[in-house]
C-alpha cells in the first residue's frame, strides 16, 4: 500500500544521500592517495563502501517498482483461487 511505497522511498533517499556523502569520501581518498598520504586500504573500502550503497540503491528501487505495481502476482493468484 501507500505507506510501503512511502518507506521505500524515504529509504531510497536515505542512500541516495550515503552515496552522495560515500562519493565526496571517495574522492577525498583518491586525492589523499595521489600525495601518499593515506593506505590503499581506505580507499579500498571507500570503494567497497560506495558499491555496497549503489547496489541498496538498486534493490530499493526494484522494491518500489514492485511496490507500485496494482496487483502482486500472488495477490492475482490468491484472488484467481477464490474464485474456483
Amino acid at each position: 500500500g501507500p505507506t510501503e511505497i512511502d518507506a521505500i522511498e524515504s529509504q531510497i533517499k536515505q542512500v541516495q544521500d550515503r552515496i552522495a556523502f560515500l562519493k565526496k569520501d571517495n574522492e577525498r581518498y583518491k586525492l589523499l592517495i595521489q600525495k601518499s598520504a593515506i593506505e590503499h586500504q581506505r580507499y579500498d573500502q571507500s570503494n567497497q563502501d560506495l558499491a555496497i550503497a549503489q547496489n541498496q540503491l538498486k534493490e530499493l528501487q526494484a522494491n518500489l517498482s514492485t511496490a507500485k505495481l496494482p496487483a502482486r502476482a500472488d495477490e492475482i493468484q490468491a484472488a484467481a483461487a477464490n474464485l474456483t
